[in-house]
Formats: C-alpha cells, sequence, structure tokens
C-alpha cells in the first residue's frame, strides 16, 4: 500500500477565528488556560519573555504569558503551533493595560511577595537562562477564576515529572523502532542486522533524526514520533522537517504506539518516506513548533 505525506497546514490558516480579550474575567480566564498547560510555557515563551499576568487565587499564584492571555479563545498548544510569530508583543499589552486599567509594572518593583512567587515559578521552567531584568507584570485584583472541572495550578517539581514522562515516552518509542528496523533488515536478508542500524539521537541530540538504517546500498533516515495514544498527530521541529527535506526519499518519519510504558512495549504503526517534499509549504518554516498529521 502506498504511503501518502504526511501534510502540513500554514500557520496563518490553522485559525481564522482569533479573537482578543475584551474584560478582565476573560483576561482572568486566559491566565487559568495558561497555567493549565505547562507542557508548552517554555515554547511559549521563547527566549526573551517580558510581560505577565499574576492573579493570586484560592488554587495559588497563577501567572500568565501577555502574549497569550490577550486571546479570548486559544489554546496554548495552537498559540504555539499557530500564532506565536504572528501578534507583536506590543499589541497585547497595551490591550491588557487598557482593559486592566492598569499600567505595566517592572519586576523589581513590585510587592516583595509577588516577586518571590513569580521568581519560584519562573525558576522552575528556565533556570537562568534568563534575565528577569526587563520582566514586567500587571496584577488582577478581585477577578474570578475557575474553581470546579480546573485543572489545578501545576508546581516545577509536577512539571518536571510530566517532562520527564514525555522524555521517556520519547526514548522508548526510539527502542521499539530500532528493534522494528533491525527485524525489518533482517527480512530483507541482512546478516547481521544490528550493525546496520545506528542510534544516532544517543550521540548526537541535534542531528535531525533519530536512527540511521543501511543496508544493501539503500539508506534510511529516521525521525522516530511516538505516542501512547493513536490521535495520528505530532510535533516536529524545523531542523527535523529540513533534516527530512535534505534527504528526500531516504527521509523517514516512523510513528510509533506505545502500549506500555512501564514494560517498553509498543509497535511502529507507520512508515512515511518522503514526508515534508522540498518546497512544499515553505513559508511556515519560521513557526518555532508544528503539529502534523496523516490523512
Amino acid at each position: 500500500m502506498r504511503l501518502l505525506p504526511i501534510s502540513i497546514r500554514p500557520p496563518q490558516t490553522l485559525l481564522t477565528h482569533i479573537m482578543f480579550v475584551n474584560t478582565t474575567a476573560a483576561l482572568a480566564s486566559s491566565v487559568q488556560a495558561f497555567m493549565d498547560a505547562p507542557e508548552y510555557w517554555r515554547d511559549a515563551m521563547g527566549n526573551n519573555p517580558k510581560y505577565f499576568l499574576h492573579i493570586d487565587s484560592k488554587q495559588g499564584p497563577l501567572f500568565g504569558l501577555s502574549k497569550f492571555c490577550a486571546f479570548s479563545n486559544i489554546t496554548l498548544q495552537d498559540y504555539v503551533v499557530s500564532q506565536r510569530h504572528n501578534t507583536g508583543g506590543g499589541t497585547t499589552q497595551k490591550l491588557i493595560s487598557k482593559i486592566s486599567g492598569k499600567d505595566w509594572m517592572p519586576l523589581a518593583t513590585t510587592d516583595s511577595g509577588i516577586r518571590k512567587k513569580f521568581e519560584q515559578w519562573f525558576s522552575g521552567i528556565v533556570g537562568n537562562k534568563i534575565s528577569r531584568d526587563n520582566i514586567n507584570i500587571i496584577v488582577l485584583d478581585d477577578v474570578p477564576t475557575k474553581t470546579e472541572k480546573s485543572k489545578r495550578a501545576i508546581s516545577p517539581e509536577d512539571l518536571q515529572k510530566r517532562l520527564k514522562r514525555q522524555n521517556e515516552i520519547g526514548k522508548v518509542g526510539e527502542l521499539i523502532a530500532l528493534e522494528y528496523e533491525i527485524g525489518r533488515l533482517n527480512a530483507l536478508g541482512a546478516k547481521v542486522a544490528k550493525n546496520l542500524v545506528e542510534h544516532v539521537a544517543l550521540v548526537n541530540a541535534a542531528a535531525g533524526f533519530d536512527i540511521r538504517s543501511c543496508f544493501a546500498k539503500v539508506t534510511r533516515y529516521i525521525e522516530v514520533k511516538s505516542s501512547t495514544v493513536i490521535d495520528g498527530a505530532f510535533y516536529i521541529s524545523p531542523n527535523e522537517i529540513n533534516t527530512l527535506q535534505k534527504h528526500g526519499a531516504s527521509g523517514f518519519i516512523y510513528l510509533v504506539h506505545i502500549t506500555d510504558l512501564i514494560q517498553r512495549t509498543g509497535n511502529v504503526i507507520r512508515e512515511v518516506s518522503n514526508p515534508f517534499p522540498e518546497g512544499e509549504n515553505a513559508e511556515s518554516l519560521s513557526v518555532a513548533l508544528y503539529r502534523a498529521k496523516l490523512p
């Protein structure tokens, strides 16, 4: 059966119904939405985040990135994928200041209790890699936040646990794909197939692919995408896309469904050659992260 290539929609067409908040209650909801998606905090912030909202709620201190919180109907996941680079910070900062009726305050001049809470939260995400000198905050007072059916605020420790699990899923998926590829070469007649398959990701995380397979003068550069569910979607970086494009028909994506993370079992459910043909959707390569889905 012929495998169809993965399709990528240009970022500007992913979300065409974006609206901005217009009340402090809507701002509070956006802050809550930001806190509910800790997996995307680091990607959303980029390398120079400057403006944050703060709410002292019954759940604990809540913080939200201003560029995201200005939107009223978007998840943090979709913001990272399609809108992070499409809206200037100045626009959102002015909007938030107008709605809240407050000016942005440098972190250094805010209440010491707020500074301490922010520093604890922020350090759990970026450590000391980003300066706090240019960070500004607006505190939202007496605004409602979700108390029922809401995800709790995520501590840095809980975030690390989630990220650790994601990392484990990726590693287990690579091992499953590695064994699959060895088995594939065995079926083709390779005498010592394990010597023909290299787990590149173990020695070079920036290679743009995870596994190199060479047999009978045919090489595969394999990027592994793993999940514990089968929804057909995954995330892929510009470096990975560029690498797969460079290798053309020799570039592959292996989709792995992990059936038991503890037992490290699962299956390669699809292998796709040349998933991103050179020149197609080239305009989308400026985005930090892509969400792709097999047709």
